[in-house]
């Protein structure tokens, strides 16, 4: 492994003990944890690569010029947060220690509301680390100091009663001599002036006060406790998809995902966050997104896809019936995606769909189990699916096809005499895509043995011929020469256009044998024939080089 990746996998390890340090207190294992672990990598990677010494852009770290990290993110942005601090270079010698790295982390987890009587290098300054060093541009201080002092102020002097009671409750829970709490469920009410004061004070962050529901869990000493607790979380999702903000809600699920995979927390608590994801993919949260992403043109398709990744089973019939409500055509490909993705969960749960009475909404689903690609659902479409509708009826056929489900080749036979020209059009291309020497025959019979099949449509005639050809062998070409041979004195129209139908054919199977059969008919005088019978020469000729 090249040292520039040592270096990378350094940063992102020191990037997701961060992001531990910002979800637990200190007296947290899940704390311990995480600078257990950083400082076992970090040891691990200073054996190959020695001292590091990053330069600091805005968006960028960079080793001897050769980049290492970057993000376009603000938040959880290494780069981003280390720059606009002034630091311009950033050295961890190899010897750098456990409580080193700890202090490290806890200097640059602060939030901003925490930084307002410091900065980070002050507070790097403060520290004095024998084993990291940094580098900063004096200039930025300079230019900065009245600023940074004015702003400092006004934050203090509009912070109001409410922020601090925040802050206070913050303190308490941290408190290491906090033995028992008391937990009322928030109301809707409550909710609302969270909102009110987060707006009116960009310093208070929603993603912080998250992380002190989350230390909650921890917190709680019963079941009952631990009630309140998940009740609370799951008001606060429903809250947050009313008001349409996805990202926050997202970083729960990630969090809680997080939490889910440790085997370290307890059953009783990974318990209550699987309750949290279950109500965030219930009929009442998921109906809700529905005003909120089909009103609107400019939807964040990544934004959603990320939230349904961390859904369980239990959405799909929520995002079933969503997709039958939604308007937007655009909005509805995004749904139709998320179904993809979660579907593979239940396939079950998506086969119970298709019972729908709206005929787009099981189309939809149709078309979600050929995306998924799940061959024994598709099979089972023949019997799960009742509805009339052509559309309908034409979707599960061409899933079939393109799904290549050979045991289905009865059914795409018996369509073959469907009442609809579309419908038996979709099942010959369906059978055209086995390509197998039964499906083969069945289509040499439907044409041989239909006596209607010359008065079928021109279309539909072309389709059956060109599908056969798929298959270049000498026996389809000798098939297609008989029609070319034909005589009738009645019905010339529809004869010559069976005869157009394979001259084509024959160009595309490219077998030079039937060159003078062609020519005979190069210059008919019915324009179908002749200009089919052109284009199998040019095909041959193509052919031959």
């Amino acid at each position: 492994m090249k040292q520039t990746n040592f270096i990378s996998d350094f940063l992102q390890t020191l990037l997701n003990a961060k992001k531990m340090v910002n979800l637990y207190q200190k007296n947290n294992p899940m704390y311990s944890k995480a600078i257990d672990n950083l400082f076992t990598k970090a040891t691990e990677i200073f054996q190959q690569t020695g001292d590091i010494v990053l330069q600091i852009e805005p968006q960028a770290l960079l080793v001897n010029g050769e980049q290492v990290y970057s993000s376009q993110e603000q938040h959880n942005n290494f780069a981003f947060l280390f720059f606009k601090e002034g630091l311009r270079e950033l050295t961890f010698k190899k010897d750098v220690t456990k409580e080193e790295l700890e202090d490290f982390l806890s200097i640059i987890s602060l939030d901003d509301k925490e930084l307002l009587d410091n900065d980070i290098v002050s507070l790097l300054w403060d520290r004095n680390f024998q084993n990291i060093r940094h580098v900063v541009d004096e200039g930025v201080f300079a230019e900065e100091d009245g600023y940074e002092s004015t702003a400092t102020q006004q934050v203090l002097e509009h912070s109001t009663p409410q922020d601090q009671i925040t802050v206070a409750y913050h303190d308490a829970l941290t408190a290491e001599d906090v033995t028992h709490f008391e937990i009322e469920s928030p109301s809707e009410s409550d909710f609302e002036d969270m909102k009110i004061r987060l707006e009116r004070d960009s310093e208070i962050k929603l993603y912080k006060i998250i992380n002190i529901l989350f230390e909650l869990f921890w917190q709680a000493k019963d079941k009952d406790e631990l009630d309140v607790v998940t009740s609370i979380v799951k008001n606060l999702v429903g809250y947050l998809v009313n008001n349409g903000n996805m990202e926050n809600i997202i970083d729960i699920l990630k969090k809680i995902s997080i939490t889910l995979n440790d085997e370290d927390i307890p059953v009783e608590i990974k318990e209550s966050l699987r309750e949290v994801v279950s109500h965030t993919g219930s009929p009442d949260i998921i109906r809700a997104i529905g005003p909120f992403i089909d009103s609107r043109t400019d939807v964040d398709e990544e934004t959603l896809n990320e939230f349904a990744v961390y859904l369980e089973k239990n959405a799909i019939p929520s995002f079933i019936e969503l997709l039958g409500e939604l308007k937007n055509y655009s909005t509805r490909k995004i749904v139709i995606h998320i179904l993809t993705e979660i579907g593979r969960k239940d396939i079950n749960a998506l086969l119970d769909g298709l019972a729908d009475r709206r005929w787009y909404l099981v189309r939809n689903i149709v078309l979600i189990i050929k995306q998924i690609g799940d061959s024994e659902a598709a099979y089972q479409l023949i019997t799960k699916v009742r509805h009339a509708d052509i559309r309908v009826k034409t979707e599960v056929i061409k899933t079939i096809g393109d799904l290549k489900i050979s045991q289905a080749i009865s059914f795409l036979e018996d369509n073959l005499n469907a009442e609809e020209q579309q419908v038996r059009i979709s099942a010959v291309r369906a059978i055209g895509h086995l390509r197998s020497e039964k499906a083969k025959q069945i289509l040499i019979q439907q044409i041989k043995e239909n006596k209607a099949f010359i008065d079928k449509s021109y279309d539909e005639k072309k389709c059956f011929f060109e599908v056969l050809s798929l298959w270049r062998e000498n026996d389809v070409a000798e098939f297609f020469s008989t029609f070319l041979k034909l005589r009738s004195y009645f019905s010339r129209k529809k004869l010559y256009e069976t005869m157009a139908c394979a001259a084509y054919a024959l160009g595309r199977i490219g077998n030079s044998e039937y060159l003078p059969l062609l020519k005979k008919y190069e210059r008919s005088s019915d324009p179908v024939l002749k200009e089919n019978v052109r284009i199998a020469l040019r095909s041959i000729a193509r052919e031959r080089g």
